[in-house]
């Protein structure tokens, strides 16, 4: 029976979850919006301030990303299918963008649902990239 190393698939998702959720603001922002963004020199000083996105988004992904990893790692153990990137960034947007699917007074074409979406897209995506299946 296969089974998983996970080697450092937690670490590098959830180090990554800051800095993908603010290029996910961005990317967000530039395509919800009809006006021109401008850039001036206070936005530019924020940029040192966004390294603390760094252990501040892996504080708060540590725990859902421990959970989906471990349980789509025993998954693809179980079922090949299950190891596919497509399961898994489908996986990962669903989990992050779904919950906001529920919140009242919230419209399905919500740019903060997007955000969170595309954070557990790429992060999933990560994750995936760091685990290997071993057949014995």
């Amino acid at each position: 029976m296969p089974r998983t190393r996970y080697r450092a698939s937690v670490a590098l998702a959830a180090f990554a979850a800051g800095p993908v959720f603010l290029t996910a603001g961005g990317l967000t922002a530039l395509t919800t919006t009809n006006a021109a963004i401008p850039v001036s020199a206070k936005a530019l000083l924020i940029g040192p301030f966004a390294l603390l996105a760094i252990p501040i988004g892996a504080a708060l992904a540590a725990i859902p990303l421990v959970l989906a990893i471990a349980l789509l790692g025993w998954l693809g153990v179980r079922n090949i299918a299950v190891r596919l990137p497509v399961f898994w960034g489908l996986t990962g947007a669903a989990m992050a963008g779904l919950p906001f699917l529920f919140v009242p007074g919230l419209d399905t074409a919500n740019p903060v649902q997007a955000m969170f979406a595309l954070t557990g897209l790429i992060c999933a995506l990560i994750a995936r990239h760091g685990i290997v299946w071993i057949e014995d």
